[in-house]
């Protein structure tokens, strides 16, 4: 089905078959519901011209073909999609992750999430420069938990998307379905979180955001740790806890 709609909206679109050839053929779906769409493309240049080109059309298209308002999001990086499967998470295990002294105790506090979730380690916030091993980790609890609690809602979002939805919310008048959405979760993956820091009125829904998570864990990612201040506001110390991932010399 998400792959389908992809190709459909990709139909309707008014660029010769050729463009869309040259821009889409190595995009994939990583996952199509609760009105968003997530694309991963291997090329980070690619995403930046999809998103500037596309991304109005083909929610414009998404829009008419659903009934429902659709937001897209492009992702990049690590992730390679699987050949037998469009999610993001199988690629990523722990079994497959190399432990080392510079990330034990991140994988150890990531591994102890995906046994334990919302129990300890709330929010669990993984913090390291690129290239680490920081995504495999945040996947690597969803994969777990995906098999383990197939009845979990899981939700991944950027910290730029979690505001822009937040402003547009706040523009359109409907705020609570923001607040539902993010609230009735099992699992959220908040990636690039340092995009929050500094934005009042960001920072103030997240903080009510994970005060509503009373039974759901919150697993954050960022490559810098300039937003400390921000976790520290999200939870009582009893449970907050930082994982950093440093480059071993």
């Amino acid at each position: 089905m998400a792959n389908n709609i992809l190709e459909m909206a990709l139909e309707q679109l008014d660029f010769p078959p050729s463009t869309i050839s040259a821009w889409f053929d190595d995009v994939t779906v990583v996952s199509f519901g609760d009105n968003r769409l997530v694309l991963h493309s291997p090329v980070p240049f690619k995403k930046e011209f999809i998103e500037s080109k596309f991304i109005a059309p083909l929610q414009e298209v998404l829009h008419n073909l659903t009934g429902d308002p659709i937001t897209i999001v492009v992702v990049t990086g690590e992730y390679t999609a699987p050949s037998t499967s469009t999610s993001p998470y199988d690629d990523y295990t722990f079994e497959r992750f190399i432990v080392g002294s510079s990330n034990k105790f991140a994988h150890a506090a990531a591994l102890a999430v995906s046994q334990r979730p919302a129990a300890e380690n709330n929010p669990l916030f993984i913090y390291g420069n690129s290239g680490l091993g920081k995504t495999h980790l945040m996947y690597a609890i969803a994969n777990v938990l995906r098999r383990t609690h197939p009845e979990y809602r899981i939700i991944y979002v950027k910290g730029e998307d979690f505001t822009n939805e937040l402003i547009t919310a706040i523009q359109e008048g409907n705020v609570q379905a923001f607040r539902n959405k993010y609230r009735m979760v099992d699992l959220l993956l908040l990636d690039d979180v340092q995009f929050i820091a500094g934005k009042e009125r960001t920072q103030e829904e997240f903080f009510h955001t994970f005060n509503a998570f009373s039974a759901s864990e919150t697993v954050m990612r960022s490559p810098i740790s300039s937003c400390m201040a921000l976790i520290f506001l999200t939870a009582p110390s009893s449970w907050r806890i930082f994982a950093w991932i440093f480059s071993a010399m």
